[in-house]
């Protein structure tokens, strides 16, 4: 075997070892933050929608009975002043219904709950 043949077998080896890998995982990887984009800007089209979007009545499984979705906030609701907006625990967790905060922190549901149309509507669709 010549110098010049096992030189290119040491590079060819080198290549396969080294390099080829390294050239897989920078495609995959190329690929995969495309996908990434992709999802991110889809999620984005989606909350775009849905904030577009009216809220459509919801329809209760055992009464057939439309109810309309409350989606307002309860302090927007009761027109609370902003002072006492920040010592609502309600307002401090925005994602969860306030009847439903409320009663987690006090162990019972507060007594101006009962005629408020956000419990209300808990109540027709349960």
């Amino acid at each position: 075997m010549s110098d010049f043949q096992a030189t290119a077998i040491v590079v060819g080896l080198f290549l396969l070892r080294c390099i080829v890998p390294l050239v897989i995982v920078m495609v995959v990887g190329y690929f995969m933050n495309r996908l990434a984009d992709r999802w991110q800007a889809e999620d984005e089209l989606g909350l775009a929608q849905m904030k577009d979007a009216a809220p459509q009545p919801v329809r209760n499984q055992h009464s057939g009975v439309s109810v309309p979705v409350i989606t307002i906030p309860c302090w927007i609701l009761r027109n609370c002043e902003p002072e006492a907006r920040s010592d609502c625990p309600a307002y401090r967790q925005p994602g969860l219904p306030c009847w439903l905060v409320k009663s987690s922190i006090n162990g019972l549901l507060p007594a101006d709950c009962s005629d408020c149309p956000i419990y209300g509507q808990a109540l027709v669709l349960a």
